[in-house]
């Protein structure tokens, strides 16, 4: 993988789809995965949807959501693509600040969609 930061007039623009894709995950993670890349939902399936619903559920609604970082990675290999990952700090309702990571990915259409979401 090769990593470089997107160009300026992309990255607020990725930044924030990659933070509406967060708060629709944070309220449907169902919805959210139904319009990721087709690489995603064939590769998570619908008991990870559905334990991500609870852990959000669990969490309650985030009370803050800042960026920390954008960047953009390469892949190689079988599912080649140009990808760019958001990093935010959130503080839930319930429970210690998190990072909370989006990734989208740029598919073969030349639409950004989710590509990835994680929480830590």
């Amino acid at each position: 993988m090769t990593y470089s930061p997107p160009p300026d007039g992309d990255a607020a623009r990725l930044l924030r789809a990659a933070f509406h894709l967060a708060r629709a995950i944070e309220h449907d993670a169902a919805w959210a995965w139904s319009r990721a890349s087709s690489s995603t939902r064939e590769s998570v399936g619908g008991a990870e949807v559905e334990a991500l619903t609870e852990q959000t559920r669990t969490r309650g609604a985030a009370r803050s959501r800042r960026w920390i970082k954008v960047e953009r990675f390469d892949s190689v290999g079988t599912d080649a693509a140009h990808y760019v990952r958001a990093v935010f700090a959130v503080s839930f309702a319930s429970g210690p600040p998190m990072e909370e990571m989006v990734v989208l990915r740029h598919d073969e259409d030349g639409v950004w969609r989710l590509a990835g979401y994680a929480i830590r």
